[in-house]
């Protein structure tokens, strides 16, 4: 029963996962996408939701969250800090300048 697996857990960390193929891909496609910049911006505020979603359901199961499961959502947090650091390389001082200004 250790490696029970909730339904919710999954969920969490399949929505993780769609929001780190989102972000690898603008890392892959930044020179080539006109509105790097804004896209983002509404990828990391879909990554803050996020966090704030995990945070509750760790919150609310407790002990209930296998250790399996608990390992699985770690791994995939570390590689949400990986992509987003590979994010923030790509914005040069000018944009942040740029958008800054503009909103």
């Amino acid at each position: 029963m250790s490696d029970y697996i909730d339904e919710e857990g999954l969920l969490k960390l399949i929505k993780f996962n769609e929001l780190s193929r989102d972000i690898t891909r603008l890392n892959w496609s930044w020179n080539d996408n006109f509105n790097s910049i804004n896209k983002a911006q509404e990828l990391m505020v879909r990554e803050q939701k996020l966090f704030l979603e995990i945070s509750e359901y760790k919150q609310r199961m407790g002990d209930r969250i296998s250790p399996r499961q608990k390992k699985d959502i770690g791994d995939t947090i570390e590689g949400m800090e990986k992509l987003v650091n590979y994010l923030k390389d790509k914005i040069k001082p000018s944009e942040l300048t740029i958008n800054a200004l503009s909103a």
